[in-house]
């Protein structure tokens, strides 16, 4: 027998809207990977959207294909996939796109159209993060390839471990040691680093963009606080 899980859709959108609200001004990605955690991928995307979310996080192009099919235009953005990926198709469909090596990027600027990149680096969690030996490199050679036309980069991000508030600091003066390093050579976009967790915990980790999961359905995103303790239902 297959687990179903429902939420009421009006819940959802409400969550999003005191999230957008409580996170300005920053703006708010809403994560919808896996089927949005066993939600449905499409009614969800549309109530992020009316909630007024910016982006979606889809995890992979597969994933931002099937909301273009389904008439969803709201911006996307996909960071699981290889230098085989379909990133012409990505590219067509304007879904965003995650890069943490030359070669990715170089598979991206070959294919027709101007592909909108987020380049990641690896502050310490090694979810498919540029290291930080290659950072240098990664970047000059984006700052290159926007120069040419090919390509707009247009965010630097990465992931936190989650492990411990040490572990997190950590990690956001690794990421602002690569921003700095990145605006130096020429990098003028935005920035995000954190999820549920850090967006609701840290307020100053929360940049120009965080990525809503999980809260956005009701769960408690910091484990010694309840939902309702920022305005979140389930039901």
């Amino acid at each position: 027998m297959t687990a179903t899980k429902h939420i009421n859709l009006q819940t959802f959108r409400n969550n999003l809207v005191s999230v957008v609200e409580r996170m300005r001004p920053a703006r708010v990605m809403a994560v919808i990977k896996a089927d949005a955690y066993g939600h449905g991928l499409v009614e969800c995307a549309k109530e992020a959207s009316a909630a007024g979310i910016d982006i979606l996080g889809v995890l992979d192009i597969e994933t931002g294909l099937a909301l273009r099919s389904a008439g969803v235009t709201t911006p996307a953005f996909a960071w699981l996939h290889s230098p085989n990926s379909n990133f012409s198709a990505a590219v067509a469909h304007g879904i965003e796109l995650s890069v943490s090596s030359i070669e990715e990027l170089e598979a991206i600027a070959r294919v027709s159209g101007k592909a909108s990149v987020h380049l990641k680096i690896d502050t310490g969690l090694s979810r498919n993060g540029c290291r930080v030996e290659d950072w240098p490199a990664l970047v000059t050679r984006a700052i290159e390839l926007q120069r040419a036309g090919a390509i707009e980069f247009i965010a630097v991000w990465s992931h936190l471990s989650g492990a411990s508030v040490e572990a997190d600091t950590e990690s956001k003066a690794l990421f602002d040691v690569a921003v700095e390093l990145a605006q130096e050579l020429g990098f003028e976009g935005y920035r995000h680093l954190a999820s549920s967790p850090g967006a609701f915990a840290y307020p100053d980790f929360r940049y120009e963009l965080v990525r809503i999961g999980v809260a956005a359905f009701g769960t408690s995103p910091v484990s010694d606080r309840s939902a309702k303790d920022f305005g979140l239902r389930n039901t």
